[in-house]
């Protein structure tokens, strides 16, 4: 359900670096499998820790067995590995209108806010080095670390407790001009950790 996030990404790929690892499925977030007679079901961007394989599972699944933690585990793993050499991660997330996540989502001490953005139009990244810059270049920020957030198995808590440089340009769906204008201002932000 992230359609707008596919086209500014082959918008900006087309003039620069970087590779596409995309999640294909059935249109909607939530990936649902069978396990023997178990129907299961969970967030993909949360089962980059146990504890957030657990969570997820037994929020999304009608019922909840200890084997399909496994089957995550070995998922998370399978994706990780296509980011072993990456220097940096860029993750692309749209969202909707009043959904649930904006920038004013985010505590007040680890955000900027640019009046003049939609609150639902933002880049989180788990460095203050960046989170500077972008606030500098006034684009809504957070910064999002493992030690200002609990562990919830998201990407971004495992890139920043292993020390790799993390960052997500979420907009709002249908917001592809905006989206590109802040993968745009990423530029030579991500040009400083080489290619």
């Amino acid at each position: 359900n992230e359609s707008t996030v596919i086209e500014a990404a082959k918008d900006y790929l087309n003039q620069r670096n970087g590779r596409l690892l995309l999640l294909q499925q059935e249109g909607k977030r939530i990936i649902h499998f069978r396990l023997k007679r178990f129907s299961l079901a969970f967030d993909p961007n949360r089962i980059f820790a146990e504890s957030g394989r657990t969570v997820t599972l037994k929020q999304y699944s009608k019922s909840y067995i200890a084997a399909a933690e496994k089957i995550l585990a070995a998922f998370a793993e399978k994706l990780l590995s296509y980011l072993k050499d990456a220097k940096i991660v860029v993750a692309l997330h749209n969202n909707t209108e009043g959904g649930s996540l904006s920038i004013k989502t985010f505590p007040e001490k680890y955000r900027y806010v640019n009046p003049e953005m939609d609150a639902d139009d933002f880049i989180l990244t788990t460095e203050k080095n960046i989170f500077d810059q972008l606030k500098a270049k006034k684009i809504n920020v957070v910064l999002e670390t493992a030690a200002n957030t609990p562990d919830d198995g998201s990407l971004s808590i495992y890139c920043s407790k292993n020390k790799i440089p993390y960052i997500n340009v979420e907009a709002q769906q249908g917001h592809k001009k905006e989206q590109l204008r802040m993968l745009n201002a990423l530029t030579d932000i991500i040009a400083q950790y080489g290619n």
